[in-house]
């Protein structure tokens, strides 16, 4: 917001590219949760969202898919996998959002806070930040009723009722998966220990 690499002097084109994406990845969140509500909101509220027969969606999306599987190992060398990443990003979307939103409105008010360390859990919970997901995962399960009562009522919209309703499925598994993530396991200590063996000299 301050310092934008694609008009800084002194930058290549590779560069401005280069630092403006290590920039506007922090904006995943938004894209995580247009993904979460795109089928709801055809099968919901009539929006036609994706323009493409059922046909051109298996032509587009297949090959996609397919690159995302060929290149992520190449370009992460196995230290990443996809379904992991999917996690991730479902798990930290709301909450860069949250945190995203003020800068965007006012980047000049926004200071620097430093993170808490040694802090504690004193009993297992779920983290107050699952909340959100619990609304996306609701809305996605109540679409795909919908989409059962539109199937036998719209039957000329077949194919779109189908595969928002699958999208809808696979949504609410992804979100079952990453609550987990949020359950706060107990930590009585104020910093964590790692075994490091004795080097000898």
């Amino acid at each position: 917001m301050h310092y934008n690499p694609l008009f800084m002097k002194g930058l290549k084109f590779p560069q401005r590219i280069a630092y403006f994406t290590s920039c506007y990845s922090w904006l995943f969140g938004f894209a995580r949760y247009v993904f979460f509500l795109a089928p709801s909101a055809f099968l919901i509220l009539g929006l036609n969202v994706y323009t493409a027969s059922w046909i051109e969606m298996v032509y587009l999306k297949i090959p996609y898919a397919l690159s995302i599987l060929v290149v992520m190992p190449y370009f992460f060398a196995g230290s990443r996998q996809l379904f992991f990443s999917e996690i991730y990003e479902t798990v930290r979307g709301f909450r860069l959002i949250r945190e995203i939103l003020p800068v965007l409105i006012n980047s000049w008010k926004q200071k620097f806070v430093v993170t808490p360390k040694g802090k504690t859990n004193e009993k297992e919970h779920l983290s107050e930040d699952a909340f959100p997901l619990f609304i996306f995962i609701g809305i996605n399960i109540i679409s795909i009723f919908i989409a059962a009562g539109r199937w036998v009522t719209e039957p000329m919209w077949h194919q779109n009722i189908l595969a928002t309703c699958v999208w809808c499925c696979l949504n609410v598994w992804l979100g079952i998966m990453s609550i987990g993530a949020f359950l706060e396991r107990k930590q009585i200590r104020s910093f964590i220990e790692f075994y490091a063996p004795a080097r000898s000299t």
